[in-house]
C-alpha cells in the first residue's frame, strides 16, 4: 500500500513531464520568489524540474511549512481547478 505522502504528493514520471511540456513553458525562478500567495485566484500549475518549491501557510499568524516540492513534483490542488482562492503560498 502506498504511503500517505506518496498519495498526497505523487512524483511525475519522465513521460508525465514530456506530456505536460506542450502546455507550459520553462522559466527560471529566483530563490524566495513568490509563485502564488494565499488568496490568489487563477494561479499557475508548476512542475519542478530542478531545485525546490516551499508550500507554506500562515493562517495562525505564524508561517508553517506544509511541504517542500522537489524535482519531479508539482504544485496545485483542488482550489486551482475550482477557481477558489489559494489557501497556501508557494516560493
Amino acid at each position: 500500500m502506498a504511503a500517505d505522502l506518496e498519495i498526497a504528493f505523487p512524483k511525475l514520471t519522465e513521460k508525465d513531464k514530456s506530456d505536460l511540456r506542450p502546455f507550459g513553458r520553462e522559466r527560471d525562478v529566483r530563490e524566495g520568489e513568490a509563485l502564488f500567495s494565499e488568496g490568489d485566484r487563477n494561479f499557475w500549475f508548476y512542475v519542478i524540474l530542478d531545485g525546490a518549491v516551499e508550500i507554506f501557510e500562515h493562517s495562525s499568524g505564524e508561517v508553517r511549512q506544509i511541504v517542500v516540492h522537489e524535482a519531479g513534483d508539482f504544485t496545485g490542488d483542488v482550489d486551482m481547478l475550482s477557481g477558489r482562492a489559494a489557501i497556501v503560498s508557494a516560493r
